[in-house]
């Protein structure tokens, strides 16, 4: 089993351990050049380390492991109803489900790659999944169809899905004609037979099964946004360390700019668990939870320190004397300053939250087409 893929998964805890040996270094006053180079050396190490542990996490059973027990349970599922629709007759609609299950099959047996990394693989999966579902509709029995429509029908009321209406519609036709024969000529499709109800059918459940996956991709490009700029972020604060080294900057300096980035880290993440607690859990969101988690603790450390700079240096800008900076990061800390930490780590949490509006967004419009959630 490759272990790069679980590199690229670990990336962005080298840049940190980087980061935590430079201050350290630099805190017992050792060299800018001894701090830097044993910056980068532990930053590698880490790196390769973490990667090969990762590495046997990198399948599609262990990388999601929610996901891919639900996926096999839905596999499982169709199987068993291709099987019981297509035991005695073979037409269009089994051969087309066949083909989809036999991929999803082949897949969920495939070793570690990339894409079960980034979750590509989950979607492509669900996906084929829903085309089984959907082909499955078309060898269906017909005494079984209405069920499908009452089924869909669940799902689509107060559903976030754009064109809910036209679908319920549809269904309404669909149901009409299943319940008693009834054709509606002015109905668009016009339901006449089996196979057209089977057509409407397949087109509405096509509809919910493809806003539920646009919805779950657009919570997975949002994680590996946030995992991406995680990195970067990481791989910054690691130039800035050593650049702030190579300027001069003293272990107690060091020291206490670490005290301001772990007092607005620790408002972040505190404030960030709070309002997760508070937010939609019971959907999948692909590690985007965890994802934000493992974020906003940098992003706050990063605002408390430039927080601090920017109120000495408005202070001075008032007309009094700019302060050197040996006496804003000293130890002891200056409470005052200690205060503006905090406040200015709780604030990447409220610039965020236009990102936990969005992720929400999703969630509510997933959970919206799930009829055990109807009253």
């Amino acid at each position: 089993m490759s272990s790069a893929h679980g590199h690229v998964a670990t990336a962005w805890l080298g840049p940190q351990v980087g980061v935590i040996t430079v201050v350290v270094l630099s805190a017992f006053n050792h060299g800018a050049a001894t701090a830097t180079i044993w910056g980068a050396v532990l930053w590698l190490v880490s790196w390769v380390v973490s990667g090969f542990v990762y590495a046997p996490f990198t399948t599609p059973a262990k990388a999601n492991a929610r996901n891919y027990g639900e996926l096999m349970n839905r596999l499982a599922t169709l199987e068993a109803r291709r099987d019981d629709f297509c035991n005695q007759a073979t037409n269009a609609a089994c051969t087309e489900a066949t083909e989809h299950l036999a991929w999803v099959s082949e897949q969920t047996k495939a070793s570690g790659e990339l894409k079960w990394v980034n979750g590509a693989g989950y979607i492509a999966i669900w996906q084929r999944l829903h085309r089984a579902e959907e082909a499955l509709i078309g060898a269906e029995p017909e005494p079984h169809l209405l069920d499908e429509a009452l089924h869909d029908e669940l799902r689509l009321k107060d559903s976030a899905i754009p064109n809910r209406d036209d679908l319920l519609a549809m269904l309404k036709t669909v149901t009409r004609f299943l319940s008693d024969g009834t054709i509606d000529p002015t109905a668009v499709p016009r339901i006449s037979n089996a196979d057209q109800a089977r057509s409407a059918l397949k087109e509405v459940r096509f509809s919910v099964n493809e806003f539920r996956d646009s919805s779950w991709n657009g919570l997975l490009q949002l994680r590996n946004q946030t995992m991406t700029t995680l990195l970067l972020t990481n791989v910054t604060l690691f130039v800035f360390a050593v650049v702030a080294v190579a300027s001069g900057a003293r272990g107690p300096a060091m020291l206490a700019a670490a005290i301001f980035y772990l007092v607005g880290a620790m408002i972040g993440l505190f404030n960030r668990l709070y309002q997760q607690f508070q937010a939609q859990t019971a959907i999948e969101d692909y590690g985007l939870t965890m994802a934000r988690l493992l974020a906003i603790p940098v992003y706050s450390g990063l605002a408390a320190v430039a927080g601090v700079l920017i109120t000495v240096v408005a202070g001075s800008a008032t007309g009094s004397k700019a302060p050197e900076l040996s006496s804003v990061f000293k130890i002891p800390p200056e409470i005052g300053l200690l205060v503006v930490a905090a406040a200015f780590g709780a604030a990447p949490d409220l610039v965020l939250k236009r990102l936990a509006d969005a992720s929400e967004k999703f969630k509510t419009g997933i959970a919206s087409t799930e009829p055990a959630n109807r009253a």
